[in-house]
């Protein structure tokens, strides 16, 4: 039992193979705790099958943790022959009243398109206080039709500052025309954590005519990374004839995988080559040295 609580200070001080060493003896000698957090530090170091063996030996003794954490790193493994074991390990889990593993079930049929199974696992989970999985069951209410339902969990979730539920209360307001209130939910989205929202609001600028303050938000989401900020931002500049900076964001968008940045990048380039061709040698040598670095095509 001292190797075991040694093991925990060392980790809070991040002392891990130190904190791996005791661990390891504790969790011979049969700590359970010892055994569960050596599977953690296994599985936080991507040694998967180490990890396995050893939230295994925790999930034997009915640690419900530890049959989470056993389900999960079988699904991490990409294996397809190990999914059985996870999913059952995932209801095992759950019916020891984890909602994680009630929630990852629920991921796990609807990314496997059986919707019936996926909808039973997420109206569980948000029963228990789930949130995104709320979310997600309200997203299938929608498809299916239920809006009165889906528009009672997503206000609950809404009331708390759920992203995903502001952004979807923001596409049934726009999808009514109540604009204003659309872009209110979108800044509370983007405000609350969704990148994406910015976008949304973004088109909303952009089909009121306001272009600059469509940028400023299609910024926003483009320097955080988000790939159809960075396209709505080049796309936008373009309409705007500022092509050296709707290069430089097409050209990332196109490079992060976006499926019609570089055939937009390619107009685009094409448009300024034809600008430039107007100017005098002089203006242009001048202006290609100011845009070289924005003018390299997109990888491909």
């Amino acid at each position: 039992m001292r190797a075991y609580w040694r093991a925990v200070g060392l980790a809070k001080r991040e002392r891990n193979e130190d904190a791996r060493r005791l661990y390891l003896r504790a969790a011979e000698a049969g700590n359970i705790n010892a055994q569960y957090n050596l599977a953690l530090l296994h599985s936080g170091a991507g040694e998967l099958d180490e990890a396995i063996a050893w939230f295994r030996r925790a999930a034997d003794a009915g640690d419900a943790g530890a049959i989470h954490g056993l389900a999960k790193c079988l699904m991490d493994t990409g294996d397809p022959g190990r999914v059985e074991e996870a999913l059952a390990h995932y209801r095992e889990a759950a019916d020891l009243g984890r909602v994680d593993s009630r929630y990852n079930l629920a991921l796990h049929f609807k990314v496997a398109g059986d919707e019936d199974e996926a909808e039973r696992h997420f109206e569980k989970a948000a029963a228990a206080g789930h949130r995104d999985a709320a979310v997600h069951l309200a997203g299938i209410r929608i498809k299916r039709g239920n809006h009165r339902e889906a528009e009672a969990l997503l206000q609950r979730e809404a009331a708390e500052d759920h992203p995903g539920a502001l952004d979807i209360l923001g596409h049934l307001a726009e999808g009514r025309g109540d604009l204003r209130r659309a872009a209110t939910l979108y800044e509370r989205s983007y405000r609350a954590g969704f990148v994406g929202a910015a976008v949304n609001r973004g088109l909303l600028y952009e089909a009121e005519g306001d272009t600059p303050m469509a940028a400023t938000w299609y910024g926003y989401a483009a320097k955080a990374g988000n790939v159809a900020g960075m396209y709505a931002l080049g796309m936008n500049l373009a309409k705007r004839k500022q092509r050296g900076e709707a290069m430089h964001w097409l050209a990332k968008a196109a490079n992060l995988g976006h499926p019609e940045a570089a055939h937009a990048w390619q107009i685009t380039a094409s448009r300024d080559r034809q600008s430039r061709a107007a100017h005098t040698p002089q203006d242009s040598a001048v202006q290609e040295r100011r845009d070289s670095g924005e003018r390299r095509p997109p990888r491909t």
